[in-house]
């Protein structure tokens, strides 16, 4: 929590009633002062994520190679009991390799990253940083150890949630810049020092956050990287709506972005995990894009290879001439020359100054190419419908005149809005799984069938287990007044009239059928995303005894991405699509309607 440690706990909650008011705290002991996490609910017969605040006491926590005691409680004003447990928290010297945690902002949970802290000073400007993405089945504390310390720079390897996690995308991707912004926030950096590298899955994870996210760094290595899932392991990217909502995936659709990097790509010529095609095919596309490209290929090296196994770090990560690259590179902090390409704001709304709010089309990506002139920025965008600019930033920059498409606007201290104002916005927007990046929670009729309250337990049980990640249940009779300003919830099964604040829903549901534009469904299940207030929320429900369905989707995957919503039945998809900029249905962007 900012600075502070936090530990995970993961409390299995048996009863069939939800635990409410639920308070993690760390008891006053020699090593640590106590404090307290609160949680709205436990759901009933699910497993999650609870968080403890580590507070160190001044003295309490001083000699390396040994560990810091600490007393856990668990306690719900619905237990008659507490539960408490000790841990022993390991303790190193400030020049060791560590475990940094953080609360994270998407679910409140706690998560990790690999650091090896540098071995010299910080210079005036501040450490570099090295952030490398761990391979499938490598603990991110393994990935760092990988590395030889860097008197320069600091290496950060975050968790991917997981071993083997989310691919680097989805949530995978949103912990790698988490994990990023976490150790800029924490330690003396060097902005223009921020590199970005990985290996295998990590090498893939580098390419797709990477191509995303480019202007975050300097220098972007990946290693034994695979392309995409289509062209490593997987099937052919879905065509429609439905390969529109994980076009992220799609990394040759949006390297140009890499264009103004320095790229530097690594494979072994023997490679029989990750093909050597890979990096030949991305060395060929980047040829004409890239200025700043080198590739080495090791030969005779398979996936993972070590030229000199008594020096520290393995080859294969830690190269020396890539690393020699990174210390020299600078990055620019806020470009004004730049074409920047995006899926869309779900994805990475912000590029330098600018930060897309709403597309014209879901079904085509953003593009805005910005260019200046001594003083005179001029921006020209495709499908862009609103966007925000950082007026403050480009003051600073010397900008006096602003133009976009062909249009002046004046430039202001604060943010500059382009376009309207009204519907989608970055944050909220859409697809389906943009509504489990913010801490969410699941309310369910505690009145309606007991499928929903198992869904819940389904969804948050897999949660844990698959994203390491934290989440709440409760029934719409305990939802407290204000959660939904703090939460983005999730509505199972609840009658539309029953929902807080009687919103205006795009369809209508009742336990005999689903009617959603012009088509009214039976035994069939529906599940969609919509704004209240500053929060996304969501809903599901399932036709009388068609419940089961609904079990059927599971969206935390980085391969189950959907649009905004999804009606579906035995024989498959009936209709799906995404609402128009204006959150309405419109049958130009949905297939089934």
């Amino acid at each position: 929590d900012g600075e502070r440690p936090v530990v995970a706990g993961r409390p299995l909650h048996l009863g069939e009633e939800a635990a409410t008011d639920v308070i993690a705290e760390v008891l006053d002991g020699t090593a640590f002062s106590p404090t307290s996490v609160t949680y709205p609910a436990l759901g009933p017969d699910a497993l999650t994520q609870v968080s403890f605040r580590l507070q160190p006491k001044p003295a309490g926590v001083e000699t390396a190679d040994r560990a810091a005691p600490a007393r856990l409680r668990l306690s719900s004003a619905s237990w008659r009991f507490a539960y408490e447990t000790g841990v022993d928290v390991p303790v190193v010297a400030e020049s060791a390799r560590f475990r940094k945690t953080r609360r994270s902002g998407v679910d409140h949970s706690t998560q990790y990253a690999g650091v090896m802290p540098p071995s010299a000073p910080a210079p005036t400007a501040g450490h570099g940083l090295i952030l490398s993405l761990h391979g499938a089945g490598v603990e991110a504390s393994g990935q760092a150890a990988a590395y030889s310390p860097k008197g320069w720079a600091y290496l950060v390897a975050p968790t991917n949630r997981r071993r083997f996690g989310f691919d680097w995308e989805e949530w995978g991707r949103l912990d790698a810049i988490e994990a990023l912004e976490d150790a800029i926030a924490a330690y003396s950096i060097d902005p223009e020092r921020t590199h970005l590298t990985g290996h295998s899955m990590g090498g893939h994870g580098t390419w797709n956050v990477g191509v995303h996210h480019a202007w975050r760094f300097g220098v972007i290595a990946p290693s034994a990287g695979w392309i995409s899932f289509e062209l490593y392991s997987g099937p052919a990217h879905p065509s429609g709506v439905i390969g529109r909502a994980r076009q992220g995936s799609q990394t040759l659709d949006f390297i140009g972005n890499l264009g103004p990097k320095t790229v530097y790509i690594i494979h072994g010529d023997a490679d029989d995990n990750v093909p050597v095609t890979h990096a030949r095919q991305m060395f060929d596309a980047l040829g004409p894009i890239v200025s700043d490209l080198t590739y080495h290929e090791e030969p005779g090296a398979g996936h993972w290879w070590d030229l000199d196994p008594e020096e520290e770090g393995a080859d294969c990560v830690d190269w020396e001439p890539m690393i020699a690259r990174m210390e020299n590179a600078r990055r620019d902090t806020l470009p004004l020359v730049f074409s920047f390409t995006s899926p869309g704001p779900f994805v990475n709304p912000t590029h330098s100054f600018v930060t897309l709010e709403s597309a014209e089309s879901p079904m085509a990506n953003m593009t805005v190419d910005s260019s200046a002139i001594g003083s005179a920025l001029a921006l020209t965008t495709s499908n862009v419908r609103s966007m925000t600019l950082d007026g403050e930033a480009l003051s600073g920059a010397g900008i006096a005149s602003l133009t976009v498409d062909g249009q002046a606007h004046a430039l202001a201290a604060g943010p500059i809005v382009i376009g309207p104002q009204t519907g989608k916005r970055a944050g909220l927007h859409g697809p389906l799984n943009q509504v489990y990046q913010r801490p969410f929670c699941f309310v369910y009729d505690e009145g309606g069938p007991a499928a929903y309250r198992h869904y819940a337990a389904y969804l948050l049980s897999t949660w844990s287990i698959l994203g390491n990640g934290h989440g709440c249940a409760l029934p719409l009779s305990a939802l407290p007044s204000g959660l939904g300003e703090d939460y983005n919830l999730i509505f199972l099964g609840v009658a539309p009239s029953d929902l807080p604040g009687a919103p205006e829903l795009p369809f209508d549901w009742s336990p005999a059928s689903i009617t959603a534009g012009a088509g009214s469904h039976q035994d069939a299940a529906l599940a969609f995303v919509y704004p209240a207030g500053e929060r996304l929320h969501a809903y599901f429900a399932a036709t009388e005894g068609s419940e089961y369905l609904l079990f059927r989707y599971t969206p935390f995957s980085s391969r189950a991405g959907m649009p905004d919503f999804l009606l579906w039945a035995d024989g498959g998809v009936r209709a799906t699509g995404f609402f128009d900029a204006e959150w309405d249905l419109d049958p130009a962007f949905a297939q089934g309607l």
